[in-house]
């Protein structure tokens, strides 16, 4: 499933020239970097979800944060299962965004708990997805 929404992901920004790019929660194997390492430079800004002592931004979505710098791009992929209020979690995600800004939010779908500590949701659907965004 990964794979298709990274496919999808590619066509979205094929003609964007992002310069900054947040990465929350994620590392540098994602696979919408991948996407975009071959067309385009950029500088990216990791943000770590989990404390971890060679982690230099922790954001805990969960919190009220003070974000101080907005990005072309901000990509958030297989996060949102690990968070336990989703109206801050967003908030400090839009508090990152430009009005030219992209924001892409790639939720699990899958009904089965994994073995991470912070583990609190299965999935959204689409319809649930959007009236939070509202």
């Amino acid at each position: 499933m990964r794979y298709i929404v990274t496919e999808y992901f590619e066509r979205v920004i094929k003609d964007q020239n992002f310069k900054q790019i947040a990465v929350v929660g994620g590392t540098e194997n994602e696979p919408e970097l991948a996407k975009l390492s071959a067309k385009i430079n950029f500088n990216v800004t990791y943000y770590g979800i989990e404390k971890n002592p060679i982690q230099t931004n922790y954001l805990d979505l969960n919190l009220d944060n003070e974000i101080k710098q907005t990005f072309d791009l901000v990509l958030c992929s297989q996060v949102f299962e690990h968070i336990y209020n989703l109206n801050n979690a967003l908030d400090n995600l839009i508090k990152m965004c430009s009005e030219e800004t992209i924001l892409w939010l790639n939720f699990p779908t899958s009904n089965r708990v994994h073995g991470s500590p912070e583990y609190y949701c299965a999935g959204y659907t689409s319809e649930g997805l959007f009236k939070l965004l509202k």
